[in-house]
């Protein structure tokens, strides 16, 4: 005889357990989630590769619940599998930097990002990095230079040495 939180509710596409539970044969197949409504944007802002990859990860966790017991029916419905994913893409594509407070006492330190730069290099490395820049071209020559002579001479006049 069957418990009353194993029925299966009927009414819905998918066969939940009476607990509001999902099952694995709940989830839908990779394809029809990359088909689903609001994906589409994701692709086109993400590309296919990325977001069908973070689709296996999200069916796959979600898997992992339901064989578990621990899935909610909600979190098979379509809007939020599709927020699902999209927490997913922003989690992997969130900067792994992030700014910190230097409490330690130590000023230089070196698990922090050692010593900082002055407002006026930061200037001269966003200036140059906003663009395309002569790091492997000789500018005299008009031919491919070597990224090293950008700072050869100034290593030549503080050290003294005859190269750099």
């Amino acid at each position: 005889m069957a418990r009353p939180d194993d029925s299966v509710v009927h009414g819905s596409k998918a066969s939940v357990t009476g607990a509001g539970q999902a099952r694995p044969k709940d989830l839908p197949s990779i394809d029809r989630l990359l088909r689903a409504d609001g994906v589409a944007e994701l692709i086109a802002e993400h590309g296919h590769t990325l977001v069908a990859a973070q689709a296996r990860l999200l069916l796959d966790g979600l898997r992992t619940r339901a064989l578990a017991g621990a899935l909610d029916a909600a979190a098979v419905q379509p809007a939020a599998l599709a927020a699902g994913l999209s927490e997913g893409i922003a989690q992997r594509l969130a900067p792994n930097m992030k700014r910190v407070l230097n409490l330690t006492g130590t000023v230089i330190h070196t698990n922090l990002g050692r010593a900082l730069l002055a407002d006026s290099a930061l200037q001269a490395v966003l200036s140059m990095m906003a663009g395309p820049n002569n790091l492997e071209y000789d500018l005299a020559s008009g031919q491919r230079g070597d990224r090293d002579d950008a700072v050869a001479g100034l290593l030549q006049r503080l050290t003294g040495a005859e190269a750099a």
